[in-house]
Order: structure tokens, then sequence, then C-alpha cells
């Protein structure tokens, strides 16, 4: 399973393979050179406009180059039009060190991500349109349905609403961000951390797609929940494959959640 989620997009760009996988832990930040990161963050964010994960100006990325310094995407300008010009250079207190613009207006909920999960280099939040439409709906996407999902993300909890764009988000984050990698915002996004910028991207694609094809299971009939056993033959797979994101536990069939914060 691991293979089918990673090897794909090595395989399209193998050329900044070293700039993307591999990426250090907090204690060595030696690897990709700035240019690297702003460069790699524009072609993400080319990728994220493409694909429809966000619209016009919505959405920000940003990379965490050392111990109290990250890149991060401006404010107020279309991700499919973005340059490695634009890319700003903060510190962890989303003070502007260098950049003509202003930070993402969402730069603390980017900072909260990184100190309570100081291993990570990469956060991406995006606007999936699927996943978001879950939230709206009120239905959550923590069940046990598709394999790869469990194996990857277990439960993907929906963090209740707050203020884009405000300390809330930062807040709100905090306590479900330090359990799991990929999470959804009440009608607002979702948020995905990793060690480096493509794999953030692939958990954010995983994501939508898995969106997408529960919507078409829901417009189909009941929607079939794995069972206990065999999620547990699952994590067992995860295990052994070293499937390194942290995960909640989903939902399984019968409606029993075993989702816990």
């Amino acid at each position: 399973m691991e293979s089918i989620f990673f090897e794909g997009r090595k395989n399209h760009s193998q050329e900044r393979a070293q700039v993307r996988t591999g990426a250090p832990a907090s204690s060595d930040f030696s690897g990709a050179s700035e240019t690297d990161v702003r460069e790699e963050m524009t072609e993400i964010c080319g990728w994220m406009y493409s694909q429809g994960l966000v619209a016009a100006t919505d959405g920000n990325v940003s990379y965490r180059i050392d111990t109290d310094r990250l890149i991060i995407t401006p404010s107020g300008k279309p991700k499919g039009h973005l340059r490695p010009r634009d890319m700003l250079l903060c510190d962890l207190k989303g003070n502007l060190i260098e950049g003509s613009t202003k930070p993402s207006s969402e730069i603390q909920m980017h900072i909260t991500c990184y100190v309570a999960r100081p291993e990570m280099r990469a956060v991406i939040h995006a606007h999936p349109p699927t996943a978001v439409a879950f939230t709206i709906a009120g239905i959550p996407l923590d069940a046990c349905v598709i394999p790869e999902v469990v194996t990857t993300f277990g439960g993907i909890p929906t963090v209740p609403y707050t203020t884009p764009t405000t300390e809330e988000v930062g807040y709100g984050i905090r306590d479900y961000i330090s359990k799991c990698d990929v999470l959804m915002l009440d009608r607002h996004g979702s948020v995905c951390v990793a060690k480096s910028l493509n794999e953030a991207f692939l958990l954010l694609e995983k994501l939508e797609h898995a969106a997408h094809v529960m919507w078409i299971a829901y417009t189909l009939g009941n929607v079939q929940k794995l069972s206990p056993e065999e999620v547990a033959k699952l994590l067992r797979i995860r295990e052994k494959l070293g499937i390194g994101t942290r995960i909640l536990p989903c939902r399984t069939e019968g409606g029993e959640t075993t989702f816990r914060l």
C-alpha cells in the first residue's frame, strides 16, 4: 500500500526527488537550499491549483527551513500564478524577515503545527471541494471504509468551526494536529503536515480522492464500513510496511466509534 501511495508522484518528478523526499527531522536541517524550497513550493501550489484543490487566492503552503524560520506563501495572491521570488521568509513568531508582501493571513495556524510537531517540515492548507462539502453536510470522514485510507489516515477528524484567518484556527487544531497528520476544518478546508512538501501534497491529494469516492458511495446507497477485525489486519500491515503517519482510530462496522481525543 505504501508503494501505491508514494511511488506515482516520485516517478512523475524524479529530477526533484532529493528535495521532496527523505526530509530530515527537526534536529537536522541540512539538505534543500532556500532556492530549492521556493521552487518546489511554487510547483506544489501549481499542482494544487490545477487539480482544483484551491481556487483563486485560497490556501497556503509553508516549509520550515531551520529551528526558527519558515518560508510561506504570500497573502492575497493566486496559488496558480506564484513565482519562487513571491515566497516569504518569516520567523516562528510570524514576523517577516525577507520579502515585500504580507505572509499568509493563516501563518499562525502553520506555526501551531510546527510547535506541536517539531519533526515536521511542511504544512499545506487547502480547500479540497469534496472533503469540505462533507464538513458542510455534517458528514464525518472518520469511518473505516477504504483500506488504503485506514492505513494512511485512520479516522480523519473534523475540527469544530473557527473563524478563518484568525488565531482561533491555530487554537482549534492544536490538540488534533499533535495526534494526526491530516485533518479537516469545519466549513473551511484541510491541513496536512509532513516531513517534506511532496509528502504533504500526497496526503492532500489522497484526502480529496477518498472524499470523492465516499461521495459516490453515498449517492449509490449505504456506505459499508470495515469490521473491527479487518481494521486490525490493516493496522498490522501498516506497521509491517513502516507507514509513519500519525493516525486517529476510525469508526468501524456497526456504527461504534473508536475516535477519541
